[in-house]
């Protein structure tokens, strides 16, 4: 299961990356970008969220590259945290 997560996570970056909406952000969208990066800095998870969504549903690659490594993690706390993760045991 992790393989093939990594692997979904590989394309999306990479599509992401060479997407033609790699281009410069709106004023709002940047503003968005520019917040949600400083949250990110200082680890504040769930209010970094929204404003990186505006960005990325702007085009921005690294609004969308952070949203995914986000998101990766949390669902790598939750399974490995599950009550049926051998490793727990």
């Amino acid at each position: 299961m992790r393989s093939n997560l990594l692997v979904t996570l590989a394309g999306l970056t990479l599509a992401v990356l060479l997407s033609p909406f790699a281009l410069a952000l709106d004023e709002e969208a940047q503003a968005a970008k520019e917040e949600g990066m400083q949250l990110w800095g200082i680890h504040q998870w769930e209010k970094m969220q929204p404003p990186l969504e505006i960005a990325a549903e702007n085009g921005d690659e690294v609004g969308i590259c952070v949203l995914l490594k986000c998101r990766f993690d949390e669902l790598q706390r939750r399974v490995y945290n599950s009550p049926q993760n051998p490793q727990q045991q």
